[in-house]
């Protein structure tokens, strides 16, 4: 004990302190710490090293093989999609033509109230309210049995919505129309193959 008393600043809570030493950012105090490199500077950080070019083109070429891969099954998945949807929307139109039929006496849409072909309303009377006798009234008990005509999805959009008549068995497929209708059979197709415009 006696050593201890003879010891300048034995008693802790009169010793002086180091002043504390803050630095003014993480990096700068980081960079002070490193030790100088061969050519005057600062050696950087490993962790915020950059990337090389060889690094980058690497990463380039996997990202672009992937994209090779990948691109042509989208593609495929598209169009089964495509045409899904087409063979499902004449399907539909199918079964509706055919309600329309047996809520109008036997006659199909493209008829007016008097039986006779009026085709330019085959649309019309798809889409809005007709009494029984096919003759379009907004106060009609039948209908509205479609939103609004389909598209074919493979034909131009100026005639995607457009219908062909006639009386052959099969639809032209010529694409000057999105549709054809027979008007004997009150059977609809589309008139183009499955495939883009």
């Amino acid at each position: 004990m006696n050593g201890l008393k003879n010891r300048p600043y034995s008693n802790c809570a009169n010793a002086p302190r180091e002043p504390r030493r803050f630095p003014i950012c993480a990096f700068k105090h980081e960079m002070n710490r490193r030790p100088l490199d061969g050519k005057g500077g600062r050696e950087m950080s490993r962790g915020l090293a950059g990337y090389t070019i060889v690094e980058v083109l690497i990463v380039v070429v996997i990202l672009a093989i992937l994209a090779m891969v990948v691109a042509p099954h989208i593609s495929s998945a598209t169009k089964q999609t495509r045409d899904s949807a087409a063979s499902t929307d004449v399907q539909t139109l199918q079964k509706l033509i055919e309600l329309y039929k047996l809520q109008h006496d036997g006659r199909g849409p493209h008829l007016d109230d008097k039986g006779k072909q009026q085709t330019s309303q085959f649309v019309s009377r798809m889409t809005k309210r007709t009494d029984r006798d096919g003759k379009i009234d907004k106060d009609g008990e039948c209908g509205p049995y479609l939103d609004e005509w389909p598209a074919n999805p493979f034909v131009k959009p100026s005639k995607a919505r457009t219908i062909e008549f006639g009386t052959d068995p099969t639809p032209p497929m010529d694409g000057k129309a999105g549709w054809y209708y027979n008007t004997d059979t009150c059977q609809i197709f589309l008139n183009s193959p499955m495939e883009p415009a």
